[in-house]
């Protein structure tokens, strides 16, 4: 009697179990979207973070010195890079520049180099910083080689405001 009992229990235990299992599926469906919807608000609120920043680099002062300036280019990373640190070659991303005001993009740059001279780097990054409009230095990492003395690596993210060519057919 007793076997028979458990027949008759053991199906009603596992579907019991069933459906805790799929009430448990069900809430973890639910909590996923509910997370889901608070990454999306995080995102949504670290762009429009980003936009009040690029909004407050270029202030009305600073857009009037801009326009002021016989060019309205940054210097050419891959030319300085190769006068300033000749040894290896540097590598060179670019991003898509945002655009900030009145025709002027935000260019932003990542650049890295093995095994350059490190008294290269501070020239490299005071001749990219006095041209007019100058770049930028928002982060820089450089590491020594103590194999080669006087040499390492580095890395560079910077930044630069440019003028978009939108007169291009009326000069």
């Amino acid at each position: 009697m007793s076997n028979r009992k458990s027949t008759k229990v053991l199906p009603m235990i596992s579907f019991a179990l069933l459906l805790a299992g799929l009430m448990a599926a069900i809430r973890t469906i639910q909590d996923i979207s509910q997370i889901a919807g608070h990454i999306r608000d995080k995102n949504e609120s670290i762009v429009a973070l980003k936009r009040l920043r690029v909004d407050r680099l270029i202030s009305p002062e600073a857009l009037r010195a801009l326009e002021a300036l016989s060019t309205h280019e940054p210097a050419d990373l891959h030319a300085m890079a190769a006068k300033f640190l000749p040894r290896n070659p540097i590598e060179i991303q670019e991003q898509t520049p945002l655009t900030v005001s009145s025709g002027w993009m935000l260019r932003q740059a990542h650049v890295t180099a093995e095994n350059v001279l490190l008294s290269g780097i501070s020239t490299f990054i005071g001749k990219l910083e006095s041209e007019r409009p100058p770049w930028r230095v928002r982060e820089c990492s450089i590491a020594a080689n103590p194999a080669e003395p006087g040499s390492g690596q580095v890395s560079l993210r910077l930044e630069a405001l440019h003028k978009e060519d939108v007169d291009q057919g009326n000069e």
